[in-house]
């Protein structure tokens, strides 16, 4: 025979499952969603602007991005205007970006004296149906060899991801929250009798 005691450790050893259920499906839930329900990639080079001397190569980091667990193959392309001088390449030209991480590529463009001034520079990476475009500009000086200006690193990760990261936080927060007064009210009634 069960005593009103046995009875109710029971029901609080029921309900506390239930509540670690619900805590687990909601991080789980929260995890996978994509931000806003998008699923692509972002695009982005460094620096803005590169300033080089004649027979100087300039070097660009691009950095794709995954946003809202995409992953898939992209292609890097750049287009100059005026058009670029021959001899650029992307190492390397495909990147395979993983689901929530970022991958690099770095673009080379060599330059003579027959080079132009200034390019302003049109990167492309395409991802299936996805067509992403960043902009950078190249300087070619007059006058001797000397140092380029040095590259600004490629953006953290964390903060591109940083509003995903957010909502999975608050979600959890909540989910504990509400776990936590479920609790006071079952162990108050519980008092109470």
């Amino acid at each position: 025979m069960n005593t009103p005691d046995h009875s109710l450790r029971t029901k609080m050893k029921k309900a506390s499952l239930s509540l670690i259920l619900i805590v687990t499906l909601c991080s789980v839930i929260a995890f996978l969603s994509p931000v806003e329900g998008q699923v692509e990639f972002s695009l982005s080079v460094a620096p803005s602007s590169l300033t080089v001397f004649p027979g100087q190569s300039a070097t660009y980091t691009i950095t794709v991005a995954s946003i809202g667990g995409w992953s898939g193959e992209v292609q890097l392309s750049v287009t100059g205007s005026p058009p670029l001088p021959p001899g650029y390449f992307f190492t390397p030209p495909t990147v395979r970006v993983p689901a929530r991480g970022q991958v690099v590529s770095t673009l080379s463009i060599p330059t003579d004296s027959s080079s132009k001034p200034l390019y302003e520079l049109t990167i492309t990476g395409t991802g299936g149906t996805i067509v992403r475009v960043a902009r950078t500009q190249l300087i070619v000086t007059s006058g001797t060899t000397s140092t380029p200006t040095t590259p600004v690193p490629p953006p953290n990760i964390f903060l591109q991801l940083a509003p995903e990261w957010v909502w999975i936080s608050l979600t959890v927060i909540v989910a504990i929250v509400a776990a936590s007064w479920i609790l006071f009210r079952v162990r108050s009634a519980a008092q109470a009798k």
